[in-house]
């Protein structure tokens, strides 16, 4: 049987023709294959595995290693829109447009990406007026892309087959994440194949010939409240460096998920093609379904809930679950991922089960003194700081978030820092010299360097590579936060809240979340499809968002695989979540089937960023209870993203009238007050259905603002005027327009806080 190094390495390499072939002329298909083996055959650590790579990919040799092959290619697609037509020059279809859970019809337009390395600033597909199906790339469009795709692998290092395996998975990403597979338009090259060796694998390695899958769904459990667990203002020492604290707990929290995944792998010794999906304290490994499988599974949960009781006291938890899967139920891999939500839902309610013995209720015999931490209340050994190393990590962490291009992984029971009790430590480094400096300062056995937010990641040329195996590759991170001008690091808050909100300084404290993702995820999606419409999410929350947030100087706290939590200035919060709600209808095409929506909470910059953070998820649980979602909550009220769109016109046209006019056609801000007090006994009216009151509310409406010129006469002629047009067509909106007038809270507040410091008039 061939070996399984071989069969990953086929398996991420049977397709790589398909889009060599594009480019060339009057070529078969596996004659371009072959010809790129040829060219990968100056690796040193590929020699061991190429005879059997190459005739795995033969198509003449029909033993069992090749049907694994075929049958899991079957299997990761199984999907009708396959056409099968390698030789076509067409491009990838964005894979957001083709969901559908029944809340609109998917864009009709063509939405497709051009060939070639993915771009964090740019991750939008191009809209054509045409039919996906009638859509090529013009032949110089591949010719380019494959070009660029040969220079990286030929400036690959050859290093042991492990380091070569993982950057060339760091390459196929940069590069085939935009090149559409065979299998179907809207699955990525990328995505098919590392789908494919997935499912190669446990085909070759499994016991259960009638279920040989092993669905295994981790979750890192108490994440918001570890996250958010923070000193009040008022407790001494506790709120110092707050923002960077912050930010460096949600990279430990992205690195923890990181890590336990690949302690799986590494305790069930996967390659790591079989890690589907790690983000957001959740991560989904495909495994075969073998007894020992399960034993070290179980094993692998006991030794990560050990450390996580030292380490963090229960706060947090891993919980996991394995399913079984056949091949029926793997093709329907939305039904599979059911299941097993289902079993790792009733895990959920069984934490620690896997360590459940007297050792966990024992008390700590402490041999010397100790304090309480200041921010997160843990004891550690008493001495001149006032809060524990861990907090004192996070904030230095936090502090260098901001500037790091690198992010270095080390495995090996050599490793040190606070992941070393599961083999791994993880540092951040501001340029390859840094980087350099700890590869050459580690005994671990195995480094892995990452560039954040930046596809070129291989090192300067010449750089020495120390002998170690070294492997590379890329992650977008949410990392961007408004800096001091002294190069301290992050802003704290009272510095933030006053950004382009000087005249009212509060702090906007923003949750967003994707509407319906598991329903989304439920929609029948193949294993390939998941696989890409989860990177390309990735793609957007982790790192095209941080785009956005430097154009409104926005602190990211934390952007996962779907969601976002961010702080900034309340004026700046509004314009960023509209903004990305915009960016995100363009990167799905306008499909009404992927939205999502918000809370957005102002305070002083002194509140509890704990509490802010859990008023802000209570939002945008009322923003999700909106009928159809994609809303947001603010200022009190509930309205769609399109509708706040309308209202903040309004907000702009009141504040221009109230500060910005010329002085004898302002508007004091008494009347705006006088506005929203109207406002608010309307919709009391509304509620209690008493339409008298309503009606009331309408004639003394007209009145105030005929008070200010909008007489019905000229709210009726004010298209035919050249003065006062603007204030006049405001508030005969006001007059005409009901619902406007009913959600005046979100306009009125608006023109407010922009003019809080106009205290007369």
């Amino acid at each position: 049987m061939i070996s399984k190094e071989a069969l990953v390495v086929g398996a991420l390499l049977d397709d790589i023709g398909q889009f060599e072939f594009r480019p060339a002329d009057h070529r078969t298909l596996h004659a371009a294959s072959g010809d790129f083996l040829t060219y990968l055959s100056h690796f040193r650590c590929l020699e061991p595995i190429l005879v059997e790579v190459r005739g795995l990919l033969s198509q003449h040799d029909q033993e069992s290693s090749e049907q694994i092959l075929r049958e899991a290619d079957r299997l990761a697609a199984d999907d009708p829109r396959g056409d099968g037509r390698p030789e076509s020059l067409r491009s990838l279809v964005s894979v957001l447009t083709a969901v559908d859970i029944g809340k609109g019809n998917p864009p009709s337009q063509a939405h497709l990406y051009v060939p070639g390395p993915v771009d964090f600033a740019n991750p939008f597909p191009e809209r054509l007026s045409v039919k996906e199906a009638d859509w090529e790339q013009p032949k110089d469009e591949h010719t380019r892309a494959w070009q660029q795709f040969c220079n990286d692998i030929q400036a690959m290092p050859d290093s042991d087959l492990t380091s070569w395996t993982e950057t060339f998975l760091g390459i196929a990403r940069k590069h085939l994440s935009r090149v559409a597979s065979a299998a179907s338009p809207d699955i990525s090259l990328y995505d098919h194949a590392r789908s494919v060796a997935a499912i190669a694998v446990c085909l070759r390695e499994a016991q259960q010939e009638s279920k040989p899958f092993l669905l295994i769904q981790g979750d890192i459990s108490g994440i918001q409240a570890f996250l958010y667990k923070l000193a009040s203002p008022h407790e001494e020492d506790g709120t110092k460096n707050t923002a960077k604290r912050l930010r460096g707990r949600s990279l430990f929290l992205v690195l923890l998920a990181e890590t336990v995944a690949l302690s799986y792998l590494r305790a069930l010794e996967l390659p790591p093609t079989n890690l589907l999906y790690s983000g957001g304290g959740h991560f989904l490994i495909l495994a075969p379904h073998t007894e020992a499988v399960k034993a070290k599974r179980e094993r692998a949960e006991e030794r990560v809930n050990r450390w996580l009781i030292k380490q963090r006291r229960g706060e947090l938890a891993l919980v996991s679950a394995a399913t079984p899967a056949d091949r029926s139920l793997m093709s329907d891999f939305s039904r599979l991922m059911q299941h097993s939500g289902s079993s790792l839902n009733r895990t959920k309610r069984q934490k620690f089960r896997s360590v459940l013995d007297a050792g966990l209720f024992e008390l700590p015999d402490y041999t010397e003194p100790m304090d309480v931490c200041r921010v997160c209340q843990a004891d550690f050994r008493k001495g001149s700081e006032k809060t524990c190393p861990a907090c004192r990590e996070h904030v230095e962490k936090g502090r260098r978030l901001v500037e790091a291009e690198y992010l270095v992984r080390f495995e090996g029971r050599q490793a040190d820092g606070e992941f070393a009790d599961l083999d791994f430590a993880w540092k951040l480094a501001d340029n390859w010299d840094e980087v350099a400096g700890l590869v050459r300062g580690t005994p671990a056995n195995r480094v892995h360097v990452e560039r954040l937010n930046n596809t070129d990641f291989f090192p300067p040329a010449g750089a020495a590579q120390e002998g170690r195996s070294l492997s590379f590759g890329f992650r977008p991170l949410g990392q961007y936060a408004p800096s001091d001008e002294q190069g301290g690091g992050p802003l704290d808050f009272a510095h933030l809240a006053g950004r382009n909100a000087a005249n009212y300084p509060l702090l906007g404290v923003v949750r967003l979340d994707v509407d319906s993702l598991g329903t989304v995820f439920a929609s029948g999606l193949s294993v390939s499809r998941t696989v890409t419409l989860s990177r390309e999410l990735e793609t957007f929350f982790s790192g095209y968002v941080n785009t956005v947030a430097r154009k409104h100087d926005m602190y990211i706290t934390y952007a996962g695989g779907d969601d976002l939590f961010a702080v900034g200035s309340w004026s700046n919060a509004i314009e960023f979540g509209w903004d990305l709600r915009r960016d995100f209808d363009r990167f799905s095409g306008g499909n009404p089937n992927l939205t999502f929506s918000g809370g957005l909470l102002f305070c002083k910059p002194d509140f509890p960023i704990g509490r802010a953070a859990q008023a802000a998820g209570k939002l945008e649980e009322k923003a999700k209870d909106h009928e159809g979602k994609n809303a947001a909550c603010l200022f009190g009220e509930v309205v769609s993203w399109p509708r706040l769109d309308e209202l903040l016109e309004v907000g702009r046209d009141l504040l221009y009238l109230v500060a910005e006019a010329h002085p004898d056609d302002r508007l004091p801000r008494s009347f705006i007050h006088r506005l929203l007090n109207l406002a608010t006994a309307r919709r009391t009216a509304r509620k209690k259905e008493d339409l008298q009151a309503e009606i009331q509310t309408q004639i003394y409406l007209k009145y105030l603002v005929a008070r200010r010129g909008a007489t019905s006469e000229a709210i009726s002629a004010q298209r035919e005027m050249t003065q006062d047009r603007r204030r006049i067509g405001v508030l005969g909106r006001l007059v005409n327009e009901p619902e406007l007038m009913c959600q005046l809270a979100v306009p009125a507040s608006y023109a407010l806080y922009k003019t809080r410091h106009l205290n007369k008039g």
